[in-house]
C-alpha cells in the first residue's frame, strides 16, 4: 500500500527544486489517496507561483487532463493556477487578459464538479469567481442551488446562495435564504455569522425594501466590529437620508463613518445628501462638491445630488449641467431624463436664469 506522507515528501522535494514535471504526478497521487489534503493542493499551486512557472504549469496540467480526463484533481489545480495568474494580471492592470483567465478558471472548476460533484469547497471557489471577477450572478445561483441540494445543511453554501440571489436581483428570495443561513449557522455555532454577514444581510434587506429590518442588521454589524464599521454606518445613514427618515440617527451614523474615513467620497456624498434633506442647501452643495472630487471615478448619483441641490438654490443652469454629467454616466436613468426635460421646459416658459459657472 502506498504511503501518502512519503509520496508528499518526494513531491515537496521535487517542487522545491523546481522539478515541477516530476512533482505533478506525485501530488496527484497524494490527492487520489487523500482527496481532502488541502496542504498538498496548496503546495503544488504555490510551487508553480513561487517558481514563476505558471505557463509551464498550465501546459503540464492540460497534458495530464488530456491523458486522464476522468480525474477531477488536475482540473482543480489548473483552476487554482489560472485564478492566481488572473489576479497577477489584474494587479498589473491588464484587465481584459485577467477576465479571460478568470473565465478559464471558472470553466475548469465546473469541469471538476462534473466529474466529482461531492466537494463543497469546489462549489464555493467557483461561486467566488462567478460573484467576483466573472460577474455572472445567475450562473452562481444555478451552481449554488445545485450545491445546496447536495449539502443541504452547510451554512457557507446557503450564505453564498443568498449573496448570489441578491446579486442576481432576486432580493426577496435572498432575504429568506439569508435567514436560513443564519438559522443553520446558529445551530452549528458556525463562524460565518460575523459583522460582514450582518452587513450583507442588511444590504439585501434594504434592497428588498425592508428598511427597519435592514437597520437592525446594520446595527448588529456595527456592534460586532465597531472599529471597521464605516461602511455599515454609512449604508445605514444614507438609507435613512434617502428615505427622509430618522435623520438624527442618519447624522450620527454618517459622521461616525467619516470619522473613520474623512476623505471617502461616498461618505461625503451621504453627508451632503443628509444636509439636503435637512434643508441646509448651501452646506450640502459644499460637501457634495467635495464628494465629487474625492470619488475614485465619476459617479452619476453624486452629480444628480449636486444638480438637485443647485436647483434648490435656484441655480438652474448649474443644475442642468450636473444632471447632464450624471446622464452621460447613467444614460438609462429615466428619472434624470425627466428632470432635465421638465427643467428645460420651465426655463423656456420663464425666461433666462442665473448662469454662474459650475463650481
Amino acid at each position: 500500500m502506498e504511503d501518502s506522507a512519503i509520496l508528499k515528501d518526494f513531491a515537496d522535494y521535487y517542487a522545491s527544486s523546481q522539478q515541477i514535471k516530476e512533482a505533478i504526478p506525485l501530488y496527484l497521487r497524494v490527492l487520489e489517496l487523500q482527496p481532502d489534503d488541502v496542504n498538498a493542493r496548496e503546495k503544488l499551486a504555490t510551487g508553480f507561483v513561487l517558481t514563476n512557472q505558471r505557463a509551464k504549469a498550465v501546459e503540464m496540467l492540460e497534458q495530464v487532463i488530456k491523458e486522464h480526463p476522468e480525474k477531477y484533481q488536475p482540473y482543480d489545480l489548473l483552476a487554482e493556477v489560472l485564478d492566481d495568474d488572473a489576479r497577477s494580471l489584474q494587479r498589473a492592470n491588464q484587465i481584459e487578459q485577467a477576465k479571460a483567465e478568470f473565465a478559464k478558471a471558472a470553466a475548469s472548476y465546473e469541469q471538476s464538479l462534473l466529474i466529482n460533484p461531492t466537494r463543497a469547497n469546489t462549489y464555493l471557489r467557483l461561486a467566488e469567481l462567478l460573484l467576483g471577477p466573472v460577474k455572472d450572478a445567475e450562473r452562481a445561483v444555478k451552481i449554488l442551488t445545485e450545491a445546496r441540494s447536495r449539502f443541504a445543511d452547510a451554512p457557507e453554501i446557503i450564505y453564498y446562495l443568498a449573496l448570489a440571489q441578491r446579486e442576481a436581483k432576486h432580493t426577496q428570495q435572498a432575504v429568506a435564504t439569508f435567514e436560513e443561513a443564519l438559522h443553520q449557522a446558529e445551530l452549528e455555532d458556525n463562524e460565518i455569522v460575523n459583522a460582514r454577514f450582518y452587513f450583507n444581510y442588511g444590504a439585501t434587506a434594504e434592497q428588498a425594501g425592508l428598511y427597519e429590518k435592514a437597520a437592525d442588521l446594520f446595527r448588529k454589524s456595527i456592534t460586532l466590529d465597531p472599529a471597521n464599521a464605516a461602511e455599515a454606518c454609512n449604508y445605514l445613514g444614507y438609507m435613512w437620508a434617502e428615505h427622509n427618515l430618522h435623520l438624527d440617527e442618519a447624522d450620527d451614523m454618517i459622521k461616525r463613518a467619516l470619522k473613520i474615513e474623512p476623505n471617502n467620497g461616498a461618505y461625503l456624498d451621504s453627508l451632503g445628501w443628509l444636509e439636503f434633506r435637512q434643508g441646509k442647501f448651501a452646506q450640502a452643495l459644499t460637501d457634495l462638491l467635495r464628494a465629487a472630487k474625492n470619488m475614485a471615478k465619476d459617479d452619476p448619483v453624486v452629480f444628480e445630488h449636486i444638480g438637485d441641490t443647485y436647483l434648490k438654490l435656484t441655480r438652474v443652469p448649474q443644475a442642468l449641467e450636473a444632471w447632464q454629467k450624471a446622464m452621460a454616466l447613467d444614460p438609462q436613468n429615466k428619472r434624470l431624463a425627466e428632470k432635465i426635460d421638465s427643467t428645460k421646459t420651465a426655463i423656456t416658459k420663464s425666461g433666462p436664469a442665473r448662469t454662474d459657472p459650475l463650481q
